[in-house]
């Protein structure tokens, strides 16, 4: 797997005809938690990620799950399950939602393993949440 393309954005859609289109895209991958002080680490933070990856269907082929990780909360999302088959295009989409009860400012990693591993297999990107001071 290669990553060609990764974009942080609030929410996406997806349009009838198969497009993604992208809300409140980041400039970067650094968020700034600005809720108000006494509930900045108590709420959900709330992102969508958004990658393009370059496969080699033959090696990839598999069944995978996808996590976003972080020493610094706990993730409110299930693994997202993730097939790639032998055949088809060798570029895909993978829009994925990430839900974090950050307690501190710190870094979160979305991977890809195997399906019942836990080793990474791919490194999908990385989000640094930064407090608001």
């Amino acid at each position: 797997m290669q990553l060609e393309s990764k974009v942080l954005c609030e929410e996406f859609r997806q349009e009838v005809n198969g497009k993604y289109m992208l809300l409140g895209v980041y400039r970067s991958v650094v968020v700034v938690n600005n809720f108000p002080k006494e509930r900045r680490w108590l709420e959900p933070m709330r992102w969508c990620f958004f990658a393009g990856v370059n496969l080699d269907r033959k090696k990839d082929a598999g069944r995978y799950v996808v996590r976003s990780i972080s020493e610094a909360g706990n993730s409110c999302m299930p693994d997202i399950p993730l097939e790639i088959k032998a055949d088809g295009d060798d570029f895909v989409q993978l829009p994925i939602r990430v839900i974090m009860n950050m307690k501190e400012a710190g870094e979160i990693v979305i991977n890809i393993y195997k399906e019942g591993s836990e080793e990474v297999y791919f490194e999908l990107g990385r989000i640094f949440v930064r407090d608001a001071g």
